[in-house]
């Protein structure tokens, strides 16, 4: 048996397009095991919690405005920046912020905001007020997921809120560790060569270390290697947006045990 450590930044000068989500290794020498009867493990994995649970132009509330007085129709569009958020609480304070900034700009004269988006620590729901009859909402996508709220689109006065806990805090992320030395495995209705996944969360700039007690080992489908690819992945299959940093993993090689 032996081990390789795969630092995200260790071939750069092989490959300069690396990144720490989506790298390629290049061994200093290869690797030719003499059978077909050996497997491979993840036992540890470092990764910097510097990504964007939130990214760019991903999460906003749409705002359609009668104006009776100047009989036209006002949009404006409140967005959530890109960002990592702890929780839905941080990130519905946001967004709130941002909404009562949009208001004023509509409705100059009211002091009220008739667009509400609350977080109750309770029952771990999120809702949205919409309470002035001539505002027209409608959610992105992204933001309909985060907040687990089914329709897009609201005209007030409507209230709508979670349709479950969101147990899913902002701040984790799930990830997904794929290497191209195995063969590819049952991952949902897909096949796919997954080595492990892993959720990770922590504050932002910290760097999360996991070692791996009872690792899982799977065939090779490579015998004779000189590089080794790595990819780091959400659940959706995106690669997980690293602002910095560097990534690392260390591969455990061992004959298959015979039952």
């Amino acid at each position: 048996m032996f081990y390789i450590t795969l630092p995200s930044n260790s071939s750069l000068k092989f490959y300069p397009n690396n990144t720490v989500s989506h790298y390629f290794t290049k061994l200093v020498k290869d690797i030719h095991l003499d059978s077909r009867d050996w497997e491979v493990g993840l036992v540890e994995v470092q990764a910097p919690i510097t990504w964007h649970n939130v990214r760019e132009n991903e999460c906003w509330l749409f705002i359609s405005d009668h104006d009776r007085i100047q009989r036209k129709q006002i949009n404006h569009r409140a967005i959530l920046s890109a960002g990592l958020y702890k929780d839905v609480q941080t990130a519905v304070e946001r967004l709130n912020i941002e909404l009562s900034r949009i208001i004023r700009q509509l409705k100059s004269k009211s002091s009220e905001v008739p667009i509400t988006f609350k977080y109750n620590e309770d029952s771990m729901r999120a809702s949205l007020e919409v309470n002035d009859p001539t505002i027209l909402c409608r959610l992105s996508p992204k933001l309909c997921e985060f907040l687990e709220i089914e329709d897009r689109e609201y005209q007030g006065p409507a209230v709508t809120s979670s349709r479950q806990p969101l147990t899913n805090a902002f701040g984790q992320c799930t990830v997904y560790i794929y290497t191209d030395l195995i063969e590819p495995r049952h991952v949902g209705n897909t096949l796919a060569p997954l080595l492990r996944v892993i959720p990770l969360d922590g504050k932002q700039g910290t760097v999360q270390h996991r070692f791996f007690d009872r690792l899982h080992y799977f065939p090779l489908i490579k015998h004779t290697f000189d590089t080794i690819e790595i990819l780091i992945t959400d659940s959706q299959g995106l690669k997980i947006p690293f602002e910095s940093g560097k990534s690392l993993g260390t591969l455990h090689f061992r004959r298959k045990k015979i039952e």
